[in-house]
């Protein structure tokens, strides 16, 4: 939990394979970026696994393989996953790759997700999530964190477009910055909480109009 995995390389989930877990465990703040695979799941490949997703950022991870490079973002095969509140953008891959590859979930898998090409389900959204400031380059080769900021602008449509409840997702009660969850009455999409500000420049005192 609220994690970052970065720059790794492996046959099949580049960042992370989980394998036949129950819904016990939970995968939930990390930020999942700049990793590879040669195969399916270019961040994250889950196989038969009962667990709880939520609140990561998955982007910038590759598939290489021509024939079956399914799921840059990640993958995710049979199992029943609860998959809440989280990004899956700017993954590259092959052969009809899609940023998420799912095969045989019950409707209401994946939802309050922010996914590019779109997923069906309730509350997911394909537009932008607006990051500060990423690298252009995918995969294991390239610096994904220094330097970079993965936060949200303060007009991305993934603030506030969370779950109405994180009831039972389990989830820490503050993100990998240490920011509080969850702000203005409703989860942000994504492993980073935003908190916009102002910047007041004068005395701030009682009765004062801004």
């Amino acid at each position: 939990e609220n994690s970052i995995i970065n720059n790794n390389y492996a046959y099949y989930g580049g960042g992370l394979y989980v394998f036949n877990t129950n819904n016990g465990v939970r995968i939930n703040g990390n930020l999942v970026v700049n990793n590879e695979s040669y195969s399916y799941g270019g961040g994250l490949y889950l196989y038969y696994s009962d667990l709880i997703f939520s609140n990561n950022t998955v982007g910038n991870n590759k598939t290489t393989y021509s024939t079956s490079g399914y799921g840059s973002g990640m993958t995710i095969l049979y199992g029943l996953p609860t998959v809440r509140n989280s990004i899956v953008y700017h993954n590259q891959g092959t052969s009809g790759n899609s940023n998420i590859y799912a095969l045989s979930l019950t409707a209401s898998a994946i939802e309050y997700c922010c996914i590019e090409g779109g997923y069906s389900g309730t509350g997911n959204i394909s537009t932008s999530p607006l990051f500060n400031y990423i690298p252009a380059v995918d995969g294991y080769k390239a610096e994904g964190i220094v330097g970079y900021d993965w936060t949200l602008k303060d007009l991305s449509p993934c603030i506030d477009a969370g779950t109405g409840s994180i009831s039972g997702l389990s989830l820490l009660s503050y993100d990998i910055l240490d920011k509080t969850r969850v702000f203005n009455s409703r989860i942000d999409i994504g492993a980073f909480e935003t908190k916009s500000y102002i910047t007041v420049c004068g005395t701030v005192s009682s009765n004062t109009i801004w």
